[in-house]
Order: C-alpha cells, then sequence, then structure tokens
C-alpha cells in the first residue's frame, strides 16, 4: 500500500533511494503544499540538511565590473550555483554570458566544483522525469542590474529572502513564505549533512553536522554587484562574497501531488517514494542490418505495464526524429500490448505506407531506429535500439559498344547497336530506345545482361540525327543517354547507269534481237547483247543503232538489233545511260 505524497505533512521527511548525494539518499522535507506561484498541485520539496558546502559564483576575471571581477557574480540568472542545479552530467558548466567563469580553484576561496557532476546526475530517472518546471522571481541589485526583478524557470533552485520568511530585498517580493518557515529564527536554522562535512576543503570545529551552518538564498545583496543573501547560523539574514566557498546549499524542487510515498516513514524516519512501474517492450526487428530498395522494417513486438490503469503508448523514432505512435492501450496489469507495423526503405527514405517518416538517409552512416514505451505516469521503458544501413538504389548502367564510321552504305542496309545494360543492385532492368523525336521502341528486358538491335539506314534523316537509349529498373530509377548519328552523303553523284535484262525467248533459243528504247532527248545509250549457250560466260557484243524517233515530251526512241549467227538459249540485254533516264524498254526476237 502507499499513500500520496500530498498527504503528508508539512515538514514530513521524504526520500528516493535512488536519489544519492556523496553516497547517501538524498533527505527532503515537504516545505509547503500548492504553493502560491508554484505549479499547480505541486508539492515543494527541500533538503532537510545542507547537502554540499560551495560558493554562489566564481570570480570573473574577464568581468569590467572590478567587484565581480575579483569576488563573483551576485546575479542568480547567471550563478554558477543555479546552473550546477539545473545540469545532468559532466562537464555541466558553460558560460551564461561574456565573462562567465567556472568555479575552479582559482575562482572560487574553497570548494571548487567545476569537476563535480550536474546536481541532477545524482537523481532517479524516476525523480528526474516527475519534476516540475517552476517560475522564480528574483530581485536585482541596483548597481549593475538596474534593480526591480526578474524571472527564472528551473527545475530545482535555492530559495529567496520571502520564501524563507526574511526582509524583502529592495521591498521586492520574491515570491511569498513557505508554509514550513515562520517569523521565528529557529524556522531556518539548518545542519549539514556528515557527508557535506567530510567532502569540504574548508574545515573549522564550527562545521560539523550537530551544529547549524549559514546556506545561501537566490536573493543578490541590493547594495552591490557581487554579494548574495544567507541564512545565518543563527537564522537571520547575512550575505557573503560570492565567490566564498563557505556556505551551504539547500536545494528545493516541486514534484506533483499525485506521487505516492510509502505508509510509513523507514529508519531514517522518512516516508520513501514508491514511483509509478516502469513498462517494458520488445521488438522483433533485429540489429545491424543493411537495408537495400524496397526492403521492409518490421516494428512489432510488445509491450507490459504491471501498474492496472495506466494509458501505455508504444512509440517510435529513426534518427532521433520525430515520434511517432506505434500502439496505445490501457494496461490490465499483465497482459500484453502487442503492437505491429511495417515499414518500407524505398527511394532513400523509410516511409510508412505513403507517408515519409524520415528526411533522405545517407548512405556510410549508422542510422538508428528507437522503439520505447511510456505510460501516462511519466514512466518510459528501456529504448530497444537497431542500429541499421542503407544503400540507395542505384540507376542501371548503359555500356554502348563503339562502331566505325560507316561508308558506302545504302538505304536498305541495317545499323546494329550492341552493348551491355546492368543494375548495381541486381534489379531487372528494360532497355528502350528512340530514334530523333520518335517514340521510345523497347529492345531489351530482364536482368543484366548484353543486347543488341538494328536500325534501318532508311530511318535516318539526312544531316544530324539523335539516339537516345533509356534503362529503367523495377523501382523506376532511370539511366539515359544521347548519342549523335550524322547522315550525309559523302560519294559522287552518278552520271552513268548500267542496267542488264535477262531475257527468255518463248522458243527457248532465238538467233537475233530487235529492240525499241524510250530515253531522254539529252541521254546518250548504248544497247549490247551477250547470246550464249547456258553454259558459258556471257560475251556482249555492241548492238546495232538502226533507228531514232523523236517523240513527244522530250523522249527519244532508238532501234537497235542483232543477228548472231547461230541461235541461242541465254540471253541478256545491257544498257548504258548516261545524263539521263530509260523511260520504257520494248523488243522482239528472231527466230
Amino acid at each position: 500500500m502507499a499513500q500520496l505524497l500530498s498527504s503528508l505533512p508539512v515538514g514530513a521527511k521524504v526520500k528516493d533511494p535512488g536519489t544519492v548525494y556523496n553516497g547517501k539518499p538524498v533527505v527532503f522535507q515537504v516545505a509547503a503544499k500548492n504553493h502560491p506561484g508554484y505549479p499547480v498541485n505541486a508539492i515543494t520539496l527541500l533538503t532537510e540538511r545542507i547537502i554540499s558546502i560551495k560558493a554562489f559564483d566564481a570570480k570573473e576575471p574577464g568581468n569590467t565590473d572590478a567587484n565581480r571581477k575579483n569576488y563573483g557574480n551576485n546575479r542568480y540568472l547567471h550563478s554558477n550555483i543555479r546552473q550546477w542545479l539545473n545540469k545532468d552530467g559532466n562537464p555541466w558548466y558553460s558560460a551564461q554570458h561574456g565573462a562567465d567563469a567556472q568555479p575552479n580553484t582559482a575562482g572560487v576561496t574553497y570548494n571548487p566544483y567545476n569537476t563535480e557532476r550536474g546536481f541532477l546526475a545524482n537523481f532517479s530517472a524516476h525523480f528526474k522525469n516527475r519534476l516540475l518546471t517552476t517560475t522564480l522571481t528574483v530581485a536585482r541589485n541596483t548597481v549593475t542590474d538596474g534593480g526591480g526583478s526578474e524571472t527564472v524557470q528551473d527545475k530545482v533552485f535555492l530559495l529567496s529572502n520571502t520564501e524563507v520568511g526574511l526582509t524583502n530585498e529592495s521591498n521586492i517580493a520574491e515570491g511569498s513564505r513557505l508554509a514550513l518557515f515562520t517569523t521565528a529564527d529557529s524556522s531556518r536554522l539548518a545542519n549539514p549533512a556528515p557527508e557535506a562535512v567530510a567532502n569540504s576543503n574548508y574545515t573549522t570545529t564550527s562545521l560539523n553536522a550537530n551544529s547549524p551552518w549559514h546556506w545561501w538564498l537566490r536573493t543578490p545583496h541590493a547594495g552591490n554587484s557581487y554579494s548574495a543573501r544567507l541564512v545565518h547560523t543563527s537564522g537571520v539574514i547575512s550575505s557573503s562574497h560570492a565567490y566564498s566557498g563557505l556556505s551551504g546549499v539547500r536545494p528545493a524542487l516541486n514534484l506533483p501531488s499525485d506521487i505516492r510515498v510509502s505508509d510509513n516513514p523507514d529508519s531514517d524516519g522518512a516516508y520513501v517514494i514508491t514511483w509509478n512501474a516502469v513498462p517494458t517492450v520488445t521488438l522483433e526487428e533485429v540489429d545491424g542490418r543493411t537495408l537495400y530498395e524496397g526492403d521492409t522494417i518490421n516494428l512489432s513486438g510488445q509491450a507490459i505495464d504491471t501498474d492496472a490503469g495506466d494509458v501505455v503508448s508504444i512509440k517510435y523514432s529513426i534518427n532521433n526524429g520525430t515520434e511517432r505512435t506505434l500502439q496505445a492501450g490501457v494496461s490490465d496489469g499483465s497482459s500484453p500490448i502487442p503492437y505491429s507495423k511495417t515499414l518500407k526503405f524505398t527511394s532513400s527514405k523509410i516511409l510508412d505506407g505513403a507517408t515519409a517518416v524520415t528526411d533522405t538517409l545517407a548512405e556510410g552512416v549508422g542510422h538508428v531506429l528507437r522503439v520505447w514505451a511510456e505510460d501516462d505516469k511519466g514512466g518510459k521503458s528501456t529504448v530497444q535500439v537497431r542500429n541499421f544501413h542503407i544503400v540507395a538504389n542505384r540507376p542501371p548502367a548503359i555500356q554502348v559498344n563503339s562502331f566505325e564510321r560507316q561508308t558506302g552504305v545504302i538505304e536498305s542496309e541495317l545499323m546494329t547497336i550492341s552493348g551491355n545494360v546492368s543494375d548495381p543492385d541486381g534489379n531487372d532492368v528494360t532497355l528502350r530506345y528512340k530514334l530523333n523525336g520518335g517514340s521510345f521502341v523497347q529492345v531489351y528486358s530482364g536482368a543484366s545482361g548484353p543486347f543488341s538491335f538494328t536500325l534501318p539506314v532508311s530511318s535516318l534523316v539526312d544531316g544530324n540525327n539523335t539516339l537516345t537509349l533509356q534503362a529503367v529498373d523495377t523501382f523506376n530509377f532511370t539511366t539515359q543517354k544521347t548519342f549523335a548519328i550524322k547522315r550525309e552523303f559523302n560519294g559522287t553523284e552518278l552520271t552513268e547507269a548500267v542496267a542488264r535484262f535477262g531475257l527468255h525467248p518463248a522458243t527457248e533459243q532465238a538467233q537475233g534481237l530487235v529492240t525499241w528504247i524510250e530515253r531522254d532527248t539529252a541521254a546518250t545509250l548504248a544497247a549490247a547483247v551477250s547470246m550464249t549457250d547456258p553454259a558459258e560466260a556471257e560475251q556482249f557484243v555492241a548492238m546495232d543503232k538502226t533507228n531514232t524517233v523523236e517523240l513527244l515530251d522530250n523522249i527519244t526512241e532508238d532501234e537497235f538489233d542483232h543477228l548472231a549467227a547461230a541461235a541461242k538459249g541465254k540471253i541478256v540485254l545491257k544498257l548504258t545511260v548516261s545524263d539521263g533516264n530509260i523511260a520504257k524498254v520494248s523488243g522482239a526476237f528472231q527466230a
């Protein structure tokens, strides 16, 4: 069983066993409940004892203000102690203004803490997750900082003059008095923790675990730039140089009132915080994968939360990008809450359906998938981490075999284009071509391999031609190459032509031939005939021109004849024409 933190009385001791400073759990006191100006429904805790001896702020050698240069800065906004209280890990220090300096040995009188872990590093993950941000009013000195007040927002903070029941600095109310404090000085007395005494390099008999010690407030001394207020060992107001490492630190913070604590105090007299059970989550996706185009990521597993009634959300992110919810459900305290989603890697991005859940991913670097479960009480599971690399889909490659300049080709001949098409990712490839402004024609489809296709010479236009080759893989990644082909007439125009005609007499043999040939009037024509037996070679003999007649439209008809010594069966007529054309050939055999 457990009770709510809000049920404890002011002054009750509280501790979280996982929040340990100097080797001991930090014991807090309930300082106020639902305090005005603090977060709604908040319980204010203040360390029961002074937990450490530290300076408020280090000397600032680069500061133009001589006092801050030599004695430190009393502006809480920029103070080392404020930064240390709210930092997790080491190093915790970063400059808060141009002249800021860290609290090292040279910067403070005693107890340097620049190498110590930030105070929040000592808190359990539960505690840190539940810390509330508190808006605080802080007075400013009238010498360098313009007087008046300013606000800061912190998880952990020092109290002010006003909050501990002391006089307002320059009549500025820095909040209101906490319920733990009264007007009696004794209400402000605090002893150092034994560990604070043991770890201090300033020693004196009066600094011991059984006697009150002075402790810092966040309020500046309004009359100078270098002193901060503190509670004196007698409980009255006092001040000290900011760089003095003699005063104690007594942090305060706010927690939600719904946190639970044990019903009874432990041996230290403290009620122990009972944190919400953290959910657990599994992830089936394996680690160390390399994703190629089209591969999928399997986001499936289950979450368990042993707190019945908790709303559990299972989330994921890639490369610390946008957090996305995979599944949500209400836990019954034992049953798993399953989840399942498939993501796809394509075009160098991870997609959930049609929605890209990453930007373009780079090759050669690691990428990280994270899956975790959260409940509505602030509990968060251990993050399941899966590392992966990607190989972006690469376009296919086209290699074209070289071909020599060709001469002497004619319209009816074909040009052969050949080469090899390949895909570096092993995808199938389609190869197609187009000539000039025509449409693409597919010539190859399949795995990487050689290709070959032909182009009729007649398909080329005179002058410049453009041949485009395009290879497309199964994911529409495309490679295109363009080649120039020039067709040009590179010879001499014919002025003379020879035509041969094989003649077949109806009687299978003939002894003579007469032929009439119509030609351009300007043309020159000669006729020859070969009359041999079928097995003999051709033997051309010039035919005699026996007549010429001028016809209409610049057409002239010539008559030629020839009579052989004997009848022959293989007869071939050869006509030679120049400077014009033949329009018609006719004739007759002589038996």
